[in-house]
C-alpha cells in the first residue's frame, strides 16, 4: 500500500534484481531499468514487461559487473532505486552504496528482505526512514528511505 502511494508514471526507476517488482513498476511508472544475475529469470521478467515498453533488463554475473554498469549512470538520475538483488552472488551492501549517488534529492530507495548488512548502512541524518517488518521476521521485511540531501 505505502508503495502504491509513491508510484507514478513520471518515475523513472533504477532496480538491482528483477522480478515481480519489475512488472509492478513497469505497469505505474515511465521508465525502468533493471540488473539481474540470472539469465535465465531475466529473460523471464523480459518476457512479462516487453507489452510495456519501458521496461530494460540487463543479465550481469554478479556484483563486478553491477557496479560497473551502475557507475555509468548518471548521477541524480533515478526517482526510485531498489536493492533487491540474490544475495549469494551480489553483495547488497556495495550496492546500495553505488545507487545513492544515482537517486534524486526527495527520491526512494527500497531495500527488500534486509538483514543484518542494512544495519551497517550509513543513514546518517541523509534519510528519512520507514521500516515495514513482519512481526515473525523482524529485521528481514522492507525499508522504504527518503533521500533528504
Amino acid at each position: 500500500m505505502a508503495l502504491e502511494l509513491l508510484v507514478n508514471k513520471e518515475l523513472t526507476v533504477f532496480e538491482c534484481g528483477a522480478g515481480g517488482s519489475t512488472v509492478f513498476f513497469a505497469e505505474r511508472c515511465k521508465s525502468v531499468v533493471t540488473l539481474e544475475s540470472d539469465s535465465a529469470w531475466a529473460q523471464i521478467v523480459k518476457d512479462r514487461v516487453a507489452p510495456f515498453n519501458n521496461a530494460a533488463i540487463y543479465a550481469l554475473k554478479g556484483t563486478p559487473e553491477f557496479l560497473e554498469f551502475i557507475t555509468a549512470l548518471p548521477d541524480a538520475n533515478y526517482d526510485l532505486v531498489s536493492v533487491d538483488s540474490n544475495p549469494l552472488v551480489t553483495n547488497r551492501l556495495i550496492l546500495t552504496n553505488a545507487v545513492v549517488p544515482k537517486l534524486k534529492i526527495n527520491g526512494w530507495m527500497i531495500v527488500d528482505n534486509y538483514n543484518e548488512w542494512v544495519r551497517t548502512f550509513n543513514y546518517a541524518g541523509r534519510w528519512k526512514i520507514y521500516t515495514f517488518d513482519d512481526f515473525n521476521w523482524a529485521g528481514q521485511g522492507t525499508r522504504l528511505c527518503q533521500k533528504l540531501a
